[in-house]
């Protein structure tokens, strides 16, 4: 793995790591298990 692969993952980690706080801190709703769905849709690849 090259340093350039390297940093885009690190970046990948430290959103999705980001994006699970904000997701933890949200109220329940229809609307936190959407995005629920669409970032484990994003996970998947």
């Amino acid at each position: 793995m090259n340093d350039e692969d390297q940093s885009q993952e690190n970046h990948t980690v430290k959103h999705m790591a980001s994006v699970k706080a904000a997701w933890d801190k949200a109220p329940e709703g229809p609307k936190k298990a959407t995005a629920l769905k669409h970032y484990t849709k994003l996970l998947v690849w």
